[in-house]
């Protein structure tokens, strides 16, 4: 086999050998970031609809309690009021 043709064949291998592993450790590379970022952004969604319940919490129980207030007012307003005067037969 002819000298020139010898290196221009090694050349050309190694050449492809190291574009083949340079594309596998870019690939390997790319994975583990789209990997991350994926659990980043499950994490992130899963903060969100934590504070979203939260918030819809909060909500609830300020109406609870804008609706508990005047019905207290009016139990305490029915508990301090005068006895009745006749007797009624529940």
């Amino acid at each position: 086999m002819n000298d020139t043709v010898a290196v221009a064949l090694i050349t050309s291998l190694s050449t492809l050998s190291a574009a083949g592993l340079a594309g596998v450790a870019s690939a390997w590379v790319t994975g583990r970031q789209l990997r991350h970022q994926s659990a980043l952004a499950r994490e992130e969604r899963a903060e969100r609809r934590e504070i979203d319940h939260r918030e819809i919490r909060r909500a609830a129980y300020e109406k609870f309690l804008s609706q508990a207030d005047p019905a207290y007012r009016v139990l305490d307003d029915g508990w301090f009021a005068q006895p009745f005067t006749e007797l009624r037969h529940w």
